[in-house]
């Protein structure tokens, strides 16, 4: 599911509210609120769809190429690929030319394609198998419950697709079909029926009509990217404009299926929704993080319609097409989940209709809300754990989540987002209304405070606290700030530089003096860093060290130190003006033919080992990243952290943390809720679905393990294949020593800072720093600005 950014206010209206609402010194302390009777809450139904037509076969992979609920049934195009004999399919690709025949007929054997639909309950209704050289593109609804299907037939003589459109009744049975003329030039991607019965085939950059005859009506071109919306029946071109500024103007237009062509003039849409879709009675709806709302697209109307907070689904697997309104009290969608073959390492796809239903009364009257502040969606495995804990028999709270992420209305850039979202949450828990738990908060730093947070100290060293000897404390307390835990990680990844040790020696960190003596005693024709803007250069080596330059407890700020003009300079000197981008590598050698975009990371390392690039920006993640990394440089190779202030070591930038408001009236419920993700099997599984390194030592262990078994299954794999086929299955991977282990645990172990930034604060810093860059300021100059103006935005805090 996508979710496209809205704007909340602009940056200066919210410095002018924090700083009306913070001066008064006031704290407002939240409600306690408990889930009512009367609260509204969907019942969830899952129903699976067994997408198998072999089920005595093993699948090796399977997807969904459409999914849609037209009428009362679930309609959904498929593909799966059985397991099939290696030696086999060999024989046939080594005699292609003599054996076609024979091969498709073998591939047929295991490679299925076609519809099914199925009724709500997951019984199948109609199965249509396609040939091997059918592919299924779309399906759209005509009158009284007919399916119609649009079907690619591939004609590999000629590398063309024609198409063909089949119409079933809503019983199954078949109607009609009709070839699709070979006007048609763009791949249709989407297809609908209009009211007058005529098909619409969408493209990238053109819109056809065919009749229910199959008469090619005429075309319309379209810029690609636009957005097409269909309203049963009707069609509606949905186009953007930005300014200069980065604002963005929308425009809607009704397309007339009986003319060919657009209605009328397009029309400037008073807002622009971020995921707006079609409901199936008559209503459009947008859907984001929060909820789903019923919308007016030319108005821009908008009307509470259902929030996801009450139901308990995992709403970031949904499949946005399938959405369907049948009533006030009853939605419905098809959705995907994924499990692992602990065999082979391979995910597979279970199929669902989530159908949820008004309950008449909420069965969870009597728990505390818990709200949880999220900028975007929440990871899928914690979305499950929301749902486990929300259902649990005994409990005693029930998480809320709010994604501020979708009430952002200002700024174009990224930073400027994150700098209107974060002051958002502020301004909200200071005023008493803000969340219970923060999640992925860590790197906003303004944060870190007792009159923000709470110190989670107390929690982990308290009665029902975690044991410190089984984690990794030193990453705990690298989160500290001034002794205090604000933030806790659930799991993290580890930044600092990859190293050539003969260049820099044996170290763990280096404080900016040291640097600058080392790099000045390198050879004329050695990089210090691999080619990096200003701007990334100065963020990679400043978000690891702000909390050096900012005191939020006595509300200090010191960009106008030795040590920040250090930092200034050592970027101008050895960061860069411009790297091209992928689309203009070809420009760049001299040539007009497709250029291959070179592999950065090969690109550096061959450098370092060449002994001509010092150092190399670099996230670890993971044993096996680790050890690949580690034999490439060989005995060169030293893992160090950023150069600082203080000299520290290497950096944990987290991938999953939480923290509790200190206005909230529900802490040790929001601990009790953090605490149940430090157990070892919450730490191995958050872990692993977001490729990161646990708190926990007994998880640590057991990835670390389960990433030399992999390993050691692609050895064997690739010894196997060199045999037969004279080359590497998996390429020239290396075994995952024991010496690897304890140098990877040694570099968890040496972390002792961590990646944060204050985005109001640093979006000062780059933009004014690239005045220094340019030769148009000195550097005094610069960070004189730097100074007053982030020493203003401190003060409102």
């Amino acid at each position: 599911m996508h979710f496209f950014a809205k704007r909340i206010l602009s940056i200066c209206l919210i410095g002018g509210v924090l700083l009306s609402s913070v001066s008064c010194g006031k704290k407002k302390n939240q409600k306690k609120e408990v889930v009512k009777e009367e609260d509204p809450y969907f019942t969830p139904e899952y129903v699976e769809l067994m997408v198998d037509p072999n089920p005595t076969q093993k699948i090796q992979y399977s997807c969904l190429n459409t999914s849609k609920i037209i009428g009362n049934n679930v309609v959904v195009g498929y593909m799966v690929v059985y397991e099939y004999p290696q030696e086999a399919m060999d024989k046939y690709l080594d005699n292609y030319s003599d054996n076609k025949e024979e091969y498709i007929d073998f591939i047929e054997q295991f490679y299925k394609t076609g519809f099914l639909v199925f009724d709500q309950q997951g019984n199948i209704v109609t199965d249509i198998p396609l040939p091997y050289s059918n592919d299924p593109i779309g399906v759209a609804g005509g009158k009284d419950g007919e399916v119609n299907f649009l079907i690619e037939d591939f004609e590999e003589q000629e590398c063309i697709g024609t198409y063909v459109i089949d119409t079933y009744s809503a019983e199954g049975i078949q109607t009609g079909s009709v070839k699709v003329p070979k006007e048609i030039e763009y791949y249709p991607e989407q297809f609908y029926v209009a009211k007058n019965g005529n098909y619409i085939l969408v493209g990238t950059e053109m819109i056809y009509v065919v009749s229910p005859s199959g008469e090619f009506l005429g075309q319309v071109p379209i810029d690609p990217g636009v957005d097409i919306m269909e309203q049963n029946g009707d069609v509606y071109l949905m186009s953007y404009e930005v300014s200069e500024q980065g604002m963005v103007t929308g425009y809607m237009q009704e397309f007339d299926p009986e003319a060919v062509k657009f209605k009328n003039d397009k029309k400037k849409l008073e807002k622009i929704f971020s995921n707006m879709v079609s409901g199936g009675d008559g209503n459009f709806y947008n859907i984001d993080g929060s909820g789903i709302t019923r919308v007016d697209p030319f108005t821009g109307a908008e009307e509470a319609f259902f929030d996801w907070s009450q139901t308990d689904v995992n709403y970031s697997t949904y499949n946005e097409e399938s959405f369907h309104v049948f009533s006030e009290d009853k939605i419905a969608f098809t959705c995907t989940e994924w499990s692992v073959d602990q065999e082979n390492g391979i995910s597979r796809p279970c199929n669902y209709i989530v159908t949820l239903t008004r309950a008449e009364k909420n069965p969870h009257a009597g728990k505390a809300y818990i709200e949880m502040g999220t900028i975007g969606i929440p990871s899928y495995d914690l979305q499950n754990y929301i749902i486990r804990y929300n259902n649990e028999p005994d409990g005693k709270a029930r998480i809320r989540v709010h994604d501020y992420f979708v009430e952002e209305n200002t700024g174009s850039q990224d930073l400027d987002r994150k700098t209107d979202l974060s002051n958002r949450v502020y301004m909200d828990m200071i005023n008493g209304k803000g969340p219970d738990i923060l999640v992925d908060f860590a790197g906003y730093s303004q944060f870190n405070s007792e009159d923000v947070l709470v110190d989670l100290n107390k929690y982990v060293d308290g009665k029902n606290g975690l044991n410190r000897e089984e984690y990794f404390d030193n990453v705990l307390t690298a989160f500290e700030d001034k002794d205090k835990l604000f933030q806790i990680p659930v799991c993290f990844d580890i930044r600092g530089l990859m190293a050539n040790k003969e260049m820099i020696g044996e170290r763990s960190g280096w404080t900016y003096n040291e640097f600058s003596q080392i790099v000045c005693d390198l050879p004329s024709d050695v990089k210090v860093f691999e080619d990096m803007e200003y701007k990334d250069l100065l963020y990679s080596l400043l978000t690891g060290a702000m909390r050096s330059f900012i005191d939020y407890t006595k509300k200090e700020v010191s960009f106008d130190g030795d040590e920040f003009k250090q930092l200034l300079q050592m970027v101008k000197t050895y960061g860069v003006e411009y790297v091209p981008k992928y689309d203009e590598y070809g420009n760049l050698f001299g040539t007009s033919e497709c250029v291959p975009f070179p592999d950065e990371e090969q690109v550096n390392t061959d450098l370092m080992m060449n002994d001509k690039l010092a150092l190399m920006v670099t996230y670890i993640y993971s044993l096996s990243q680790y050890s690949d990394l580690h034999h490439t440089l060989g005995e060169k190779e030293i893992f160090i952290g950023m150069p600082s202030p203080d000299g520290t070591g290497a950096c944990a930038s987290a991938s999953l943390t939480l923290a509790i408001s200190a206005f909230s009236q529900n802490k040790d419920e929001s601990w009790d809720f953090i605490r149940r993700l430090f157990d070892e099997d919450s730490q191995y599984l958050y872990t692993s679905s977001l490729m990161s390194i646990p708190l926990s030592r007994k998880a640590f262990d057991r990835i670390n393990q389960e990433s030399i078994d992999e390993r050691n299954r692609m050895l064997k794999e690739n010894q196997a294949y060199a045999i037969k086929y004279g080359t590497l299955l998996h390429g020239d991977i290396k075994p995952i020593t024991e010496q690897d282990v304890q140098d990877y645990r040694e570099l968890v172990e040496s972390v002792s800072t961590i990646e944060s930034y204050d985005p109001a604060v640093l979006n000062i810093i780059l933009e004014e720093s690239a005045a220094y860059f340019a030769d148009q300021k000195d550097v005094d100059d610069v960070c004189a600005i730097i100074q007053n103006r982030t020493q203003t935005i401190v003060n409102e805090r």
